[in-house]
């Protein structure tokens, strides 16, 4: 799978995300934009993106998201809505998750679930938790708040084909756990 290497922080001025390309020296860190600036950060902010997009449609997006999808559409000459393909899932991001009773795998197996579109087989939400992106030892998870973290989850769960899964996972970015700045 090739993804965009692309880190975020909160600028040290202006105490709003920065998106580039990560830099420290033995002093500072910076995030290199795309047009080249340096920018300090502070160094706990920063998170590095997943390679995921949450489930959020184009229309339930906030201001300074759609600006975002409407900068990159420019890049690729494509129309922002079709640029759009959820809110970016980074390191530190707050998120909530949901887990639906998939009810297709009760009524049918193997590749007769597939005649259906997910819509069709989400059934009840079973559960609801607000947790955090984390990485450790080469992956990113959603957190338990288990003190013993045995029940943290690895992203890769939360996406794919969810017609096959039993729960049906979606996730949704809520913020971030850098409300200090």
């Amino acid at each position: 799978m090739n993804r965009e290497i692309i880190f975020r922080a909160i600028s040290t001025e202006t105490n709003k995300f920065v998106f580039g390309y990560l830099v420290r020296d033995e002093y500072n860190t910076y995030i290199r934009t795309e047009d080249s600036r340096y920018v300090k950060v502070f160094e706990s902010t920063v998170g590095q993106f997943t390679g995921l997009y949450d489930h959020t449609k184009f229309e339930a997006a906030t201001t300074e998201q759609r600006e975002y999808a409407f900068d990159r559409a420019k890049k690729s000459g494509a129309s922002a809505e079709d640029e759009w393909k959820g809110i970016m899932v980074f390191e530190g991001d707050a998120v909530k998750c949901t887990e639906y009773e998939n009810i297709g795998m009760r009524e049918f197996c193997g590749e007769d679930i597939k005649l259906f579109s997910l819509e069709d087989v989400k059934g009840e939400v079973k559960n609801q938790y607000i947790s955090s992106i984390k990485w450790d030892e080469g992956g990113f998870y959603v957190a338990s708040d288990s003190y013993y973290d045995i029940f943290d989850t690895g992203l890769c769960c939360f996406f794919g084909d969810m017609i096959a899964s039993q729960p049906i996972f979606e996730i949704k970015v809520i913020g971030h756990v850098y409300n200090k700045y």
